[in-house]
């Protein structure tokens, strides 16, 4: 098993943020899957952290703040690389769940992780598709600590 959760783009950089309830859990969720290992992202999400954290972010990241944090805190979690497989499912889920064509890569990554959760604040909190159940951390922190019971808010 790849990983118990998958974590979407979109929770990242709440973890850098103004909202105190939000950037908790982000950074609990970050921390805790660093130091379990059950958590996985794919390339992805990491191209498009970093366009955030060099474009939106408050206080835009370094390139060589972000060559440290990408190889620190995201680059041990990227277990889903680009391949034909993982196209072509997003292409079916996007067919079959009428998802955007990101959300549905993001999808599709989750299911090749081998992932019971994907973690995300952008689709249907609750859903399951293709056995992967869809949780928004931040509107159901409730469901995000019975999915995750050893996760700690801190």
């Amino acid at each position: 098993m790849k990983g118990d959760f998958f974590i979407d783009t979109n929770i990242i950089p709440y973890g850098f943020g103004d909202e105190s309830k939000k950037r908790t859990i982000s950074r609990s969720l970050m921390a805790y899957a660093l130091r379990t290992g059950k958590a996985s992202i794919s390339l992805q999400v990491i191209q498009e952290f970093c366009n955030i954290a060099l474009k939106k972010f408050q206080k835009a990241f370094s390139p060589s703040e972000l060559r440290d944090y990408v190889r620190v805190s995201l680059h041990p979690l990227c277990k889903i690389y680009p391949s034909f497989e993982l196209l072509d499912r997003a292409l079916r889920i996007y067919e079959n769940h009428r998802l955007s064509y990101f959300d549905s890569l993001i999808l599709s990554a989750a299911v090749e992780g081998h992932c019971r959760y994907l973690l995300t604040k952008d689709m249907n909190d609750g859903q399951e598709i293709e056995g992967v159940t869809i949780l928004n951390p931040f509107d159901n922190e409730k469901g995000l600590l019975a999915a995750l019971p050893e996760l700690k808010l801190v």
